[in-house]
């Protein structure tokens, strides 16, 4: 089985990596942006992006739907978290202030089907993040 986690916070991704190398030398592991990043050229069995979506522009969260997709295998498994409701929200995490954007729900619904990706599941979770979980069934 190969999984792709997407990183939100640099520098504990940095810490990350170098624990991940250390434990697993013959692995991948790379610390890139997800607009430039292009998946090791490979396809993979599920991909998580936990923390990451709502970071980005909307174009760029389209953009990056798509490119999931277009390197899961069939049948791979995409989870996410994003808003659920339309908009831009103001927010501080470790004193850093965020702008936290999110398509809404619906949004999210129809992006996924039109990049071959089936809606198995959304739900707000006990931390208030709000998770999607979505299949693989066709190429985009």
């Amino acid at each position: 089985m190969s999984l792709l986690q997407v990183p939100c916070v640099l520098k504990v991704i940095l810490k990350v990596i170098a624990r991940f190398r250390a434990n697993l030398p013959q692995a991948h592991a790379a610390c890139e942006t997800i607009q430039g990043f292009d998946f090791f050229g490979t396809t993979f069995d599920a991909v998580v992006a936990w923390g990451v979506m709502f970071h980005l522009s909307e174009a760029d969260q389209a953009e990056t739907i798509l490119k999931v997709s277009q390197h899961l295998r069939p049948g791979g498994l995409f989870l996410f978290t994003a808003g659920e409701e339309e908009g831009i929200r103001e927010g501080v995490m470790n004193d850093v202030s965020f702008s936290y954007i999110s398509l809404g729900a619906t949004a999210y619904r129809q992006l996924l089907l039109q990049c071959g990706l089936k809606e198995l599941d959304e739900y707000a979770d006990e931390w208030d993040n709000y998770v999607f979980v979505a299949k693989k069934i066709a190429k985009p």
